[in-house]
This record gives structure tokens, sequence and C-alpha cells, in this order.
């Protein structure tokens, strides 16, 4: 809470520090206060550095409020500006299988799955769904 409140504080101290907002934004996301998190998130991608993470927040948000083709959208587009296969791009191609997976769309998502498997079997449980779906 304190947290919560100290970030609310800067955001309203310093309206145009979009670093803040994106420190608001993973608190209210972590609150599960999706509505307050999309708005500041919506505000935080305008920032160079932490445009791709918000965008996969904002995307985790409407996949929260059920709303997975716009929370695709938003993954796509964060996915689509990382070239390399980091952290951050397996997070992004994770959710991105997990939502097509979800929407019964299985071959979209074992492509997903795949990459990510490719160069990292032990991320997640992705080796799990890739054995699954090739039986082992």
């Amino acid at each position: 809470t304190f947290r919560l409140e100290d970030a609310k504080e800067r955001v309203s101290r310093y309206p145009n520090d979009l670093q803040f907002r994106f420190d608001l934004g993973e608190l209210l996301f972590e609150e599960g206060d999706h509505n307050e998190a999309i708005q500041q998130f919506q505000l935080s991608q305008r920032n160079p550095q932490r445009r791709v993470r918000s965008l996969y927040y904002l995307g985790l948000c409407f996949k929260a409020k059920g709303q997975l083709e716009i929370a695709l959208e938003q993954l796509t587009g964060a996915n689509d500006d990382l070239t390399t296969m980091d952290a951050t791009k397996k997070d992004l191609m994770y959710e991105l299988g997990v939502i097509y997976e979800g929407m019964g769309k299985t071959e979209e998502a074992k492509n997903y799955f795949k990459q990510i498997y490719a160069v990292d079997i032990g991320f997640r449980d992705v080796a799990k769904k890739i054995e699954q779906t090739h039986g082992g």
C-alpha cells in the first residue's frame, strides 16, 4: 500500500514523467486494478525505453479483462519491435501463445512456443507444451 501511494504521489507531482507512470502501472497491475494500470501504460509507452514493457503489460491487462483481441494487438506490437530473443521477447511470445491457446488457435500457439523452445527449452512450461503437441 505504501509503495502504491508513493507512486501515485510521484505521478501527481510529476505528471509528465513517463517512468513514474510505468512504475505506477506495474503496481496497479499487481493490485489487480487493470483499468487504472491500462491508463498508466497507455501513457508510459511514449517513453522509448518503456514502450515494449508498457505494451507487454497492456496486453496482460486486456488479457485479464478477457479482451483477448486487444491483448493480442498490444503483445504483437511489442513483439514486432524486438528482434533479439531476449527475456522480454520470450515473455511476449509466451503470452501470445497462451492467448492463442485459450482461443483454440493451437497452430498459432504452437508456433510461438516452438520459437521459444528452440532457444530456451527450460523457459516456463514451454517444453511440456511442445511435447504434448508432438507426442514427446
